[in-house]
């Protein structure tokens, strides 16, 4: 292992500092969290101990890399909080983000407008999004989402929950809505 493998990038220590606040929160929270076992069994049986035993394993090594990481602030204005480096870095963590919210957006959209067009949606929007935006890749994004309908619905079978939508139809379309799309 090189030198150059262990710099630090200028927001790690955010990393670093994420992962032991929620190692040490969830420390905190595990007698709240836990209830003893019967005491008969032995203490490694209790039901606090793994999830103690794996956090206090997390904030050993979240603790020596906060630490190296605020020492080597102090010798690198690029590793600072402040400084141009670290903004890009920070941006470029925040993108993933992006995708995320489109994901979760499609889960909220499941029940309202049903699983083709959820999935169409989300489809197209991510074609979009990721710069296939010509009449082809839109066919193809179309095509993908009737065949992942085909796949899931028809052919697997899996269950997916009633639409809002679906209300709006007359009975029978309803149930031909449920049952397939």
């Amino acid at each position: 292992m090189n030198n150059e493998s262990l710099k630090s990038k200028p927001a790690t220590g955010i990393f670093y500092s994420l992962m032991l606040l929620f190692a040490v929160g969830g420390l905190l929270l595990l007698p709240i969290a836990t209830s003893s076992g019967p005491s008969k069994q032995g203490w490694w049986t209790q039901p606090i101990f793994m999830p103690a035993l794996t956090l206090s394993i997390i904030v050993v090594p979240a603790l020596i890399l906060c630490w190296r990481h605020f020492r080597s602030m102090r010798a690198n204005p690029d590793l600072r909080p402040g400084s141009r480096a670290t903004r890009v870095e920070l941006w470029q963590w925040l993108k993933p983000v992006e995708f995320f919210v489109y994901y979760v957006l499609y889960i909220w959209l499941l029940s309202l407008i049903g699983y083709f067009l959820s999935s169409l949606i989300f489809i197209l929007l991510l074609s979009w999004r990721v710069g296939l935006r010509s009449k082809t890749w839109m066919l193809i994004a179309l095509l993908f989402a009737i065949t992942l309908v085909a796949l899931f619905r028809w052919g697997l079978g899996v269950w997916v929950p009633q639409a809002d939508l679906y209300e709006l139809f007359p009975k029978d379309m309803r149930i031909f809505l449920m049952k397939n799309f």
